[in-house]
C-alpha cells in the first residue's frame, strides 16, 4: 500500500468514529496509541497517514503545536470527500461504501 490508499483506510475510520461514535465532550479524541491498537500499524506508517490528511485539510489536529499525535475531528472538506464515492475514489484511489465498509488492518505489505 502506498500512503494515499493507507490515508484513504485511516479517514474511513476517522468518520465512522467521528459519524458514530460517542463525541461525550462534543469533539473526538483519536490519540496515536489508540490507532497503533486499531490499525496494528507502525507509528511511522500512522504518522505518514495522518500527515497526508492534515494537509489535505481532511482532519482536525493540534494546530498550535503542529503536533500528529491527536485527530481532534473531521473538517467540512474531509466529510465532504468521504461522502461523495466519485470524490472520495478520485482522492485515494479506491472505492468505498459506507453502509459495509471494513479493513484487515493485519494485512502485511510485500
Amino acid at each position: 500500500m502506498g500512503i494515499q490508499k493507507d490515508a484513504g483506510e485511516l479517514l474511513v475510520h476517522v468518520y465512522n468514529q467521528y459519524a458514530h461514535g460517542d463525541l461525550g465532550n462534543g469533539f473526538m479524541l483519536l490519540n496515536i496509541e489508540d490507532l497503533v491498537t486499531i490499525t496494528k500499524w507502525d507509528r511511522s506508517k500512522l504518522y505518514r497517514a495522518i500527515a497526508y490528511l492534515d494537509d489535505m485539510k481532511f482532519i482536525k489536529t493540534d494546530p498550535e503545536n503542529h503536533q500528529l499525535d491527536i485527530i481532534y475531528g473531521m473538517t467540512p472538506d474531509g466529510i465532504n470527500t468521504i461522502e461523495n464515492k466519485e470524490k472520495f475514489e478520485k482522492s485515494f484511489g479506491f472505492r468505498i461504501n459506507l453502509g459495509i465498509v471494513g479493513f484487515n488492518w493485519n494485512v502485511k505489505e510485500k
